[in-house]
């Protein structure tokens, strides 16, 4: 299992690693959020889209439309999937 850490001071961010590393864990740091959180055009817009919604579903055709645009129709769910976890 991988764990992120986020800490900009260096030597939190050392001392945070080492100590769930010697648990057996694999770690990711990153010194900011920002730096934690890099997210594509895309993806925010996903986010944004469900911010708006909070607490409601959001049907398929609604995200769809406002992330990928009237131009992009899938022929199926299973091809959605796949696209949208970047596989061909």
């Amino acid at each position: 299992m991988k764990i992120l850490i986020a800490e900009d001071d260096p030597l939190t961010l050392d001392a945070l690693a080492s100590c769930i590393e010697a648990e057996g864990f694999t770690t990711l740091q990153a010194q900011d959020g920002r730096q934690a959180i890099e997210l594509t055009p895309r993806e925010t817009s996903i986010l944004h889209l469900l911010h708006q919604h909070q607490g409601k579903p959001v049907s398929r055709d609604t995200l769809l439309d406002a992330c990928w645009g009237m131009a992009y129709f899938p022929s199926s769910c299973t091809h959605d999937h796949r696209y949208l976890l970047g596989q061909p």
